[in-house]
């Protein structure tokens, strides 16, 4: 379970004021900057827009001619690169535009756009390789791990590892107030997306002790489950829980919460199980578990989801025996 919401670029809005202008001697590197500077503008007016549009047609309109300005900004940006082919300034700002139109507080998006998000990983790396001293290589740590995250594969999953692991060895790191949880509970989800307990459990408990949030609570719990510490999981799981429940769903308010995504789509299964089972409602574990095992989700953790399973199904059976049979009113 990864939350979205972390630290975030400096605001890039005044980025468009600082780059070339036609004052400057028009080169055509200059000239190809300041008209991608401008579509970068225009594309940020229309989301303005589209934010204050009062119904679906118009907010729709809107987005097509916003994402139509961030692609014709990103090409020519791309084509000022090619003028240009050690500036380091037409990677930060294409990496940016795609960003931020395409995949801000959404990085899930990359199973969709998986040819845009490379681009901008790809941009990211080389403003790193242009200018590997500027401080704006720390901006975009935490955005590119997410992409790396959400490309599903354990070849991301450990370059996401590099960029989360170089943050928090950063300087800026003591900085970040709750943003160092977000930024440890991620990591530690890294870790138990590439089977490593060991290292997932004491990055949850940094996480934890960084900020107290129950969503690293309940990772931590299934970490601890996965571990072979069915009680102390379910112990925290319960603890965490309580006061945080949807009356309508029984489901934990936070895992449907806006900015948290799962990877693979499946592993949610296993955090509702887990849940229910804490709380006492077992015939619900029973069908979450059910539902992880028939994702295919992590294959090395399904033999843990199944010995759940067996165990839950015999006590429900010794449940089911042990009520009073039900006695046929004497009809008259």
């Amino acid at each position: 379970m990864f939350a979205a919401t972390g630290p975030s670029p400096k605001a890039h809005a005044g980025t468009w004021q600082t780059g070339p202008t036609l004052m400057d001697k028009p080169t055509p590197y200059v000239v190809l900057m300041v008209k991608a500077d401008r579509a970068a503008i225009a594309a940020a007016n229309q989301a303005k827009m589209r934010r204050s549009a009062m119904s679906i047609g118009s907010r729709r309109r809107w987005l097509r001619r916003q994402h139509g300005y961030a692609r014709q900004a990103v090409a020519l940006y791309e084509k000022a690169l090619r003028a240009k082919p050690n500036r380091a300034e037409p990677h930060y700002r294409a990496a940016t535009v795609m960003y931020f139109h395409f995949f801000a507080g959404q990085p899930e998006r990359c199973h969709r756009l998986k040819r845009m998000c490379l681009q901008v990983i790809n941009h990211w790396h080389g403003f790193e390789k242009a200018a590997p001293l500027d401080p704006r290589n720390l901006d975009y740590l935490f955005q590119r791990a997410l992409l790396y995250t959400t490309l599903a594969e354990k070849r991301y999953y450990k370059k996401a590892v590099a960029d989360y692991m170089k943050l928090i060895n950063s300087t800026r790191f003591l900085s970040m107030g709750r943003d160092r949880a977000t930024t440890l509970g991620n990591l530690a989800e890294i870790y138990m997306m590439l089977t490593d307990i060991d290292k997932a459990l004491p990055m949850y408990k940094r996480a934890l002790a960084a900020g107290d949030q129950a969503l690293h609570a309940y990772g931590m719990a299934v970490a601890l489950d996965r571990d072979g510490r069915g009680e102390k999981a379910r112990e925290l799981m319960r603890r965490y829980a309580e006061g945080r429940v949807n009356r309508a769903t029984g489901k934990l308010k936070e895992l449907s919460r806006d900015g948290v995504f799962f990877v693979p789509a499946g592993e949610i299964y296993y955090y509702h199980a887990l849940s229910y089972e804490a709380r006492g409602e077992l015939g619900s574990a029973v069908v979450y578990y059910q539902k992880f095992l028939s994702s295919g989700a992590h294959p090395k953790f399904q033999a843990r989801a199944k010995e759940n399973l067996k165990r839950l199904r015999k006590q429900l059976l010794t449940q089911f025996k042990k009520q009073p049979p039900m006695i046929s009113p004497v009809l008259p």
